[in-house]
C-alpha cells in the first residue's frame, strides 16, 4: 500500500491510494508447467499442520514476492475516494509496475506507531492510509454491509499442530481478539462514547482495520474497472476503419444477495433480542446469509456493501486472482496492439498469442506507405 499527495488545479488536494499486488502471472505463463500446476492445485490449503501451496514455495516466497529491498514485479492499481468514501471512478489507474520495499512492518508494529503519533508525523502515510480506510468502513456500513448488521463478529483463529521433542503432539490455538472486525479502532482513534470495557468487542489493530478496508476497496476499484477501461476503448476505436483486435476484459465477479428477513419473521425477531449477546447474535446471524456466486457480469455484494467486487488480490496462493492478473494484462496488451496498428507500426515479434489471448496481427508488406508505415494487418 502507498499514498501520495496531489495538488489539483483548483488549488485543493486529494490521496491518491495505491495497491500493489505481486505480479505471479509474470513468472508463471499460460504454457508452463507450473501454471498447469496452480490450475490443478487451485489454491493454496492451510491445515493446521501446516499448508500446501499452490506455488513451490521457492517461487512464492523469491521472485514471485515483494520482498524488501529488492526491485519486484507488481500490478499497481491507484484510485481517490470521494468525500463520503465511495470511489472516484475517474481517477481508476492500473498498470504493471516495479515496486521497491523499503521495510516491512508487521500489525503490531504499524498499531505502535500509530498509538505513539509517530503515524501521523515522520510517517504520515500510515495516518493517512488509516483516515481513508476509516472512511471506506462508514461508507460501506451506510450502505449496508455486515460490519453494520453484525457489530460484534466472531473473532479470528488460528490452530496448529506441534510435535515436540518427546512425540507429543502440541496443539496451539490463538484467539486474535486485538485483530478481529469487533468496534474497529484502537485507543488511537477510539469514540469519547465507547467503551474499552466491552467484553465482546475489545478496540482491534487499526493496522488490521487498514489492510482489510484496502483489500476490500481494491475489490471495488477492479470491479469498476472493467466499465471504466472498456468505455474507453470503445471511444477510441468507435470510428477506426482499421481491423482492431476485439478487447473486452472479463472479469469473475462475486455476488451476495440481500438477507431476506421477510420471509423468516420469527427467525429475525430471535437475532433481535440478542443483539446484546456478543458472539451468540453473531453466530446466529450466519444463518440469513446465502452463499457468494461467480457471475460474468457485475452484481451487487451485499454483505460487503458494495455494488461489484472482484478478488485478485492473492494471485500467489488463488488461481482465480492469478486469471484475473492474466485478464488485465492482456486488456492492456490489447489496447497497446490497437494503438500500434493505428500508428501503422510493426507489432514487436516477441509478443505471443498466449501474451494477447488471440492471434498476434500481422502487418502486410506490401500496404507500406512512402512513409515507411503500414496500412493493413492480417
Amino acid at each position: 500500500l502507498s499514498i501520495e499527495t496531489l495538488k489539483k488545479s483548483d488549488g485543493t488536494e486529494r490521496k491518491r491510494i495505491w495497491v500493489h499486488i505481486a505480479d505471479a502471472d509474470r513468472w508463471a505463463t499460460r504454457s508452463s508447467d507450473i501454471f498447469q500446476s496452480a490450475q490443478e492445485r487451485a489454491t493454496s490449503v492451510y491445515v493446521p499442520q501446516g499448508s500446501v501451496p499452490m506455488f513451490p514455495a521457492s517461487l512464492s516466497a523469491g521472485p514471485m514476492s515483494l520482498a524488501a529491498d529488492r526491485d519486484s514485479c507488481a500490478l499497481s492499481l491507484g484510485l481517490e475516494l470521494n468525500d463520503d468514501g465511495s470511489i472516484d471512478e475517474s481517477t481508476l489507474i492500473i498498470t504493471p509496475s516495479i515496486v521497491n520495499i523499503n521495510f516491512r512492518l508487521a500489525y503490531d508494529e504499524v498499531d505502535e506507531m500509530l498509538e505513539c503519533g509517530v503515524g501521523y508525523f515522520e510517517e504520515w502515510e500510515l495516518g493517512a492510509l488509516l483516515a481513508e480506510a476509516n472512511k471506506r468502513r462508514k461508507y460501506r456500513i451506510s450502505c449496508g454491509s455486515t460490519e453494520g448488521f453484525v457489530p460484534k463478529p466472531i473473532p479470528q483463529s488460528e490452530i496448529n499442530v506441534v510435535r515436540n521433542g518427546d512425540g507429543d503432539v502440541d496443539i496451539l490455538l490463538n484467539v486474535e481478539v486485538s485483530h478481529n472486525a469487533g468496534l474497529n479502532q484502537s485507543e488511537a482513534v477510539m469514540d469519547a462514547d465507547l467503551s474499552l470495557d466491552d467484553e465482546f468487542a475489545p478496540p482491534v489493530s487499526s493496522a488490521y482495520l487498514l489492510v482489510t478496508e484496502m483489500m476490500i476497496m481494491s475489490g471495488e476499484a477492479m470491479g469498476k474497472l472493467k466499465g471504466v477501461l472498456e468505455s474507453a476503448v470503445q471511444n477510441i476505436w468507435k470510428d477506426s476503419e482499421l481491423p482492431i483486435l476485439d478487447n473486452k476484459l472479463d472479469l469473475p465477479y462475486r455476488t451476495q444477495p440481500r438477507p431476506d428477513f421477510g420471509k423468516r419473521y420469527q427467525e429475525f425477531q430471535t437475532l433481535e433480542s440478542l443483539k446484546s449477546n456478543g458472539y451468540v447474535h453473531a453466530w446466529y446471524a450466519r444463518r440469513f446469509f446465502e452463499s457468494v456466486r461467480v457471475l460474468e457480469e457485475p452484481q451487487p455484494h451485499h454483505g460487503l456493501g458494495l455494488d461489484c467486487y472482484v478478488q485478485w488480490s492473492s494471485p500467489i496462493r488463488r488461481f482465480s486472482d492469478l486469471q484475473v492478473h492474466a485478464s488485465v494484462k492482456r486488456f492492456l496488451r490489447r489496447n497497446k496492439v490497437n494503438r500500434l496498428m493505428e500508428a501503422g507500426k510493426a507489432i514487436p515479434a516477441a509478443i505471443t498469442p498466449s501474451d494477447l489471448g488471440c492471434e498476434v496481427p500481422q502487418p502486410i508488406d506490401s500496404s507500406t506507405s512512402e512513409s515507411g508505415l503500414y496500412t493493413e494487418y492480417q
